[in-house]
């Protein structure tokens, strides 16, 4: 089979895959055995084709990483590398999400188990240059093609890590962006905006600033939540990266691939997009191959699509949902504090019966930000000890968001603080129902403290 069938091969795979549920293994049936590939520089030989959860940074056994070597791999070749920064140091997460797209492109994947939400800057810029480090002088990853890829204060991450290195393939942000005013340089960038995502307008927003400083970017908008992309869109990603690298002569030019994008992007349901995803995929052709192949056709079709009334209509409705998205945020962060919660039910409520078209898109994103604005709220409050704005943040949390555990973790955590220890374990037993799992995070929780010598408390404990 040659190159070109390959590759569309993959990706009749790639669809199906993410369509269907895995077969379980026959009686009987055996695995093909992992390749193991011996780099004088690891003492133990690392198996390719397989997910490897946790692995130490040089010497220093308290920062890990997730790692997937291609089954192809070898410490003679020098391979691209995309490094992953999850925001609840889940580097296994992106990393067994995307190794497929890997194992295709031929990419080394590590995702940070250190890098989370509530680090500063500067000690996760201490993390991306130890794996950037480990990258290079472990695996023989290529200097001139590491990408950094992050979602949601992951994406932040990525963003001012890779504002200091210059040097860098690319980064992809997903699900957040950061101010740009202070950045002046920037790798070729790539963003992800989920249409149901709390910080769609955030993401959308970042392109603005990215051209007014003539940084290459593009934003990528997907059928998705607050979470990392899904791997159909995410293989954007692996073609921003590898298309990148041919036009900075990094490597040579793939015509099969970059044939493989055009016929990805102009698949026969192209012709029926609505006006707005047409926009945007010629916006993407136009800066994904600008400089390696012939897109005068694209650029023709792009400038006659803009020039129509109906484009005209559609961008100016998107553009008023946003400003409208902006102005209710802003309003619900005044009505914290001065709406009772008969108010906020009312209002819960009526965004949830909004279910279709744009407004039910925009309704979903601003429970999203209920949530996340709860979350901070309610925190604040709990460390501060006020206790009759916590009960409002958190009711209002339950009401935005009733399926997330952290509502009734905080909840046990201002009880624990009250004094209420009956109380404080009923909600922790809630939390750990709804899926809090992590035995290190309640246990040095300052606020149970006055628990540790509870039994029932210590049970809990015992038993995650």
């Amino acid at each position: 089979m040659d190159k070109k069938l390959q590759l569309y091969f993959f990706f009749f795979l790639l669809v199906f895959f993410s369509c269907t549920s895995n077969h379980p293994k026959k009686e009987g049936e055996k695995e093909a055995p992992v390749p193991v590939v011996e780099n004088p520089k690891i003492k133990e030989p690392l198996k390719t084709g397989e997910v490897i959860t946790s692995v130490a940074v040089g010497q220093d056994a308290s920062q890990s990483y997730a790692l997937y070597l291609p089954k192809n791999y070898s410490d003679s070749i020098k391979f691209p590398v995309m490094i992953f920064f999850d925001p609840h140091a889940s580097g296994s997460y992106p990393v067994s999400k995307y190794k497929l797209l890997a194992e295709h492109f031929g990419y080394v994947l590590m995702g940070s188990n250190n890098s989370k939400n509530g680090l500063q800057f500067d000690q996760t810029n201490v993390i991306a240059n130890a794996l950037l480090n480990e990258a290079v002088s472990k695996y023989a990853g290529d200097q001139q093609r590491v990408a950094f890829a992050g979602f949601s204060g992951g994406a932040k991450v990525a963003l001012v890590s890779a504002a200091d290195h210059n040097g860098l393939l690319a980064v992809i942000y997903c699900g957040a962006a950061i101010p740009f005013d202070n950045i002046q340089q920037l790798p070729p960038a790539l963003g992800y905006a989920g249409e149901r995502d709390l910080n769609y307008t955030e993401v959308i927003a970042s392109s603005a600033p990215l051209t007014e400083k003539k940084i290459s970017h593009a934003v990528i908008e997907w059928k998705g939540k607050h979470e990392w992309p899904d791997s159909i869109s995410f293989v954007d990603a692996f073609f921003w990266c590898s298309l990148n690298a041919m036009r900075n002569k990094t490597t040579a030019v793939d015509n099969d691939l970059i044939n493989l994008y055009l016929q990805k992007k102009n698949n026969p349901a192209s012709f029926h997009q609505p006006v707005l995803s047409l926009y945007n995929t010629y916006i993407q052709e136009i800066v994904f191959l600008r400089g390696l192949t012939d897109i005068t056709s694209i650029e023709q079709k792009f400038s006659t699509l803009i020039k129509t009334d109906l484009f005209n209509k559609e961008i100016q409705r998107k553009q008023n949902v946003l400003q409208t998205e902006r102005n209710l945020k802003q309003n619900y962060a005044q009505c914290f504090e001065s709406k009772d919660l008969n108010w906020w039910k009312d209002e819960i409520a009526r965004m949830r019966k909004v279910k279709t078209g744009d407004q039910g898109k925009m309704s979903e994103r601003l429970l999203g930000y209920l949530s996340l604005a709860s979350y901070s709220y309610s925190n604040n409050a709990i460390k501060q000890n006020n206790f009759s704005s916590a009960q409002q943040f958190l009711a209002i949390y339950k009401l935005s968001d009733p399926e997330n555990s952290e509502q009734p973790f905080l909840t046990a955590c201002m009880f624990a603080r009250q004094g209420d220890q009956e109380k404080a374990i009923a909600s922790l037993k809630e939390a750990i129902r709804m899926g809090v799992r992590d035995k290190t995070k309640i246990e040095t929780e300052e606020s149970f403290n006055s628990l540790h010598g509870n039994a029932e408390f210590n049970k809990l404990i015992s038993e995650l």
